[in-house]
């Protein structure tokens, strides 16, 4: 089997290097789908295409696709445009189960390797898995799971597509619907595997807020920045639209702590 994944590309660029090697020994192919306008109009880090340099010289990435937005089109629908360029190079690679990343998404190489010995063993074509929420540094988690999933390795096949917000038996992004019907999915239990999910964990909180696919909501935007700015250590988050979550201690699994060690 060939394994493949796609990283969309904007932000969070602090991310993305510590993000690549950790998944890098797990996937046989990446590419990496980069824009330096966002969605909304706004420029990239200048910081963005040294990294992107970096990546290509030190062999984490396989493939480089730049991409330029569509200001015509909503912010999702760009998403799902460069998702779907990931998948279609990814299919011309050979590629047989494919992941579509973003750069704060990170992945534990024996976990993420044991999820690949189930799916084969069990012939599995769809799968998604549970998600932790980090919040301002990688070491301060959600003690739980959060209410989102987040599509995982997928069997492809000549006419696979993401469609926004087609039929998905799991919680996910919109943007990441891919073959979920539910005879062929199956949701990998979370002491198996589980993506760590450093979106609150940034150099700068506003930018990634300025430009996400929901900046357009102002008001639920500005209970995110709320909820971001009023929590500290030994607090409970709360999040709109979610439970009240406690937030823990963890270990620094992935070694990038230091990277952020001044956000708190």
């Amino acid at each position: 089997m060939i394994y493949g994944g796609s990283y969309n590309v904007f932000n969070a660029e602090e991310h993305l290097l510590p993000s690549l090697k950790a998944i890098r020994p797990c996937l046989d192919y990446i590419n990496v789908v980069v824009q330096y306008v966002s969605n909304h109009g706004i420029p990239a880090s200048p910081d963005l295409e040294a990294v992107i340099e970096e990546a290509k010289a030190g062999g984490l990435v396989d493939e480089v696709i730049h991409y330029k937005p569509d200001l015509s089109l909503s912010p999702a629908f760009n998403e799902l445009a460069k998702r779907n360029i990931g998948l279609q190079k990814a299919k011309r690679a050979a590629v047989d189960y494919f992941i579509t990343l973003d750069c704060d998404e990170y992945y534990v190489q024996s976990e993420f390797d044991a999820a690949k010995q189930l799916i084969e063993d069990d012939g599995l074509k769809s799968t998604a898995v549970s998600t932790y929420l980090h919040i301002k540094r990688p070491i301060y988690r959600s003690a739980l799971p959060d209410n989102t999933c987040c599509a995982f390795l997928t069997k492809l096949d000549v006419d696979s597509e993401l469609s926004y917000g087609a039929a998905y038996p799991a919680l996910v992004d919109p943007t990441r619907s891919l073959h979920g019907d539910r005879e062929s999915f199956r949701m990998l239990p979370t002491e198996l595997v589980a993506m760590r999910h450093m979106n609150l964990v940034r150099h700068n909180i506003d930018g990634k807020l300025r430009n996400s696919t929901n900046a357009g909501m102002v008001d639920f935007m500005e209970l995110v920045r709320s909820a971001y700015s009023k929590w500290s250590p030994g607090k409970v988050l709360k999040f709109p639209n979610k439970t009240p979550m406690e937030i823990i201690e963890v270990d620094d699994i992935f070694h990038i702590d230091h990277i952020f060690s001044e956000v708190v």
